[in-house]
């Protein structure tokens, strides 16, 4: 018997990666249609849609960008757009580990309308530098009516050591591409405070379906059932690392061990209001759940408050 595990019930927020989206209604819980005219312009004027988009929002969702994509695979080329309500700059990345340090960028500034300059961050709030080898190509770019939209292609393995190659990440034991943005209204990039989004996508993969929703889908497929780990009554102490131990029996689960038991994947499933507390899980097995020293052999959640 094949199973995967869903480690906490409740309900899960994921950002949207999906073809089967209008991209006219992304910034509609942000703007009004007359702000947004500037960006559903621009999709009227396009001779041919994007296949693939998706919506990056800010941190505290009032804000973000709107990400497009085309794979020319003969070319072994990326196509990018993004969309951002903003007059002075913008940078789209790949970033190592989703977060800036590390990350390759791609920075237009109006400034210098007719270049898009490839770099890359080795320091937090600071200024991108300038990649040796400009592998970033401008393909067009729009500044107008409170708007930034830019246009831009890249092999996806430019062989440069300081751009990160794109893989295909379409199998989901592969990691997905790690999208960053930030952006801004001075001529100049600086500091961008607020105005920056992350999100992690599959370039790759011509579907509709979420990160999350994709990886339920394949388990769905292959396991013979599920079954959840569950604990909402805990309150969680004041102190800095909390590890949590609980432990539920195969009884207790409702599983039959009779044909064997082989756990093929799991899903973390974290509300908004507990997400900033979880740090990791650990699964482990144990050969009962009574009072006992645990040899490792539990779920172990640490919470950092």
């Amino acid at each position: 018997m094949t199973l995967f595990l869903l480690l906490l019930i409740a309900t899960l927020t994921v950002a949207s990666h999906a073809n089967a989206i209008d991209p006219a209604t992304y910034f509609d819980n942000i703007l009004t249609p007359s702000e947004k005219e500037g960006y559903t312009s621009w999709l009227s004027s396009l001779p041919a849609p994007y296949p693939m988009h998706t919506f990056m929002p800010t941190e505290n969702s009032d804000d973000g960008a709107a990400v497009f994509w085309n794979l020319d695979e003969e070319n072994k080329e990326v196509h990018l757009a993004i969309a951002v309500h903003a007059e002075g700059w913008v940078g789209l990345g790949v970033a190592e580990a989703g977060g800036m340090i590390g990350s390759d960028i791609a920075l237009f500034e109006s400034s210098s309308p007719e270049e898009v300059i490839d770099s890359y961050v080795i320091e937090d709030r600071s200024r991108p530098l300038v990649d040796a080898c400009q592998d970033w190509n401008l393909t067009d770019a729009t500044v107008q009516d409170g708007w930034m939209i830019v246009e831009l292609r890249r092999l996806l393995d430019t062989q440069d050591s300081q751009d990160h190659p794109i893989m295909n990440d379409v199998e989901l034991w592969s990691a997905p591409t790690r999208l960053i943005a930030a952006w801004g209204d001075g001529e100049m990039a600086s500091y961008h405070g607020n105005s920056k989004a992350r999100l992690s996508v599959r370039l790759f993969a011509n579907s509709a379906l979420s990160e999350s929703a994709a990886l339920e889908k394949s388990l769905d497929e292959e396991s013979d059932g599920y079954f959840e780990m569950q604990e909402d009554n805990y309150v969680i102490p004041a102190n800095e690392t909390t590890y949590l131990d609980f432990c539920k029996t195969f009884d207790e689960l409702d599983i039959d061990q009779s044909g064997g038991i082989s756990m093929i994947g799991a899903i973390p499933v974290i509300t908004e209001e507990t997400r900033r507390f979880i740090h990791h899980f650990t699964v482990y097995i144990a050969p009962s759940c009574g009072p006992f020293e645990f040899p490792k052999s539990m779920v172990r959640k640490k919470l950092s408050v």
